[in-house]
């Protein structure tokens, strides 16, 4: 019998953003409801060259306990089989570089839609890197999402989910956006690599 040994950088991530979540919401209960916007992503204080941080803080935050709820549990399954596809430090690449850039996209979003002071938070970002190197790298695999009851191929449900969340309110499409590009992008340059890594997997019975 084989035991696994610690857990998996998803799991890691998963646990980092529920006790972000917690120290942050007793934070602002007990303390000041300003602790929010220290970790939240605001474009205009990026744009003036202030709290530079929150482009990478804002990823680990959440706004609601549904919000974290929802992207957990999003993350645990695609971002179970992904590091498992890829191994450990392409993974954490892939998740990194997609939610940093789906905080440089909603950053510069205001340029477009002149909603400067609008904050953001959210793993969203980054999920959706992991779904969009998913959609490359095993674009035929079924997969069922929200309440469509048949299994559909992965590079569907993924594009599909984003046009989707587009329609809802209060939704960060241009974070969306950014982390969906990373993904791709990503899951295109590891292909070869994560390819000859299955082969072997299989050539030696896993």
């Amino acid at each position: 019998m084989r035991y696994r040994r610690g857990l998996t950088a998803t799991e890691i991530i998963i646990v980092i953003n529920i006790i972000v979540f917690v120290i942050v919401f007793l934070g602002s209960v007990l303390i000041s409801e300003d602790i929010f916007r220290f970790v939240a992503l605001q474009p205009a204080a990026i744009w003036q060259g202030q709290m530079l941080w929150t482009l990478v803080t804002s990823m680990f935050m959440h706004g609601s306990f549904f919000h974290l709820l929802v992207n957990m549990f999003s993350l645990f399954f695609l971002g179970s089989f992904l590091e498992s596809l890829v191994g450990r430090r392409r993974y954490l690449t892939i998740y990194f570089i997609g939610g940093l850039l789906g905080s440089v996209f909603f950053a510069l979003s205001p340029l477009f839609t002149d909603k400067w002071t609008v904050m953001a938070v959210g793993a969203s970002g980054a999920i959706f890197a992991v779904g969009g190197a998913l959609a490359v790298l095993t674009p035929r695999l079924p997969v069922f999402i929200m309440l469509i009851p048949i299994p559909i191929p992965m590079y569907i449900a993924i594009f599909l989910l984003f046009i989707l969340l587009s329609f809802m309110p209060n939704i960060a499409n241009s974070g969306h956006l950014g982390g969906l590009v990373a993904g791709l992008l990503l899951g295109w340059y590891y292909k070869k690599d994560v390819i000859r890594r299955m082969r072997l997997l299989i050539r030696h019975g896993f």
